[in-house]
């Protein structure tokens, strides 16, 4: 298996095992901080949406 195959495994795994845990957040619970927390869930899944965009779309020259 290449490096750019095992790679690529590596981030679809990450996303799915992602989605799967945010998935298992009540909607109520989104924007909640907990005790002791310094941020929510929505928070959270934001940076990693925007850090997911961030990395699609850069240019593999």
């Amino acid at each position: 298996m290449s490096r750019l195959s095992e790679a690529l495994d590596q981030i679809d795994f990450a996303r799915r095992y992602t989605l799967e845990r945010v998935d298992t957040v009540p909607l109520d619970d989104w924007f909640t901080i907990p005790a002791g927390g310094v941020s929510h869930v929505a928070w959270q899944v934001g940076h990693l949406a925007a850090t997911q965009y961030y990395l699609g779309k850069q240019d593999c020259h």
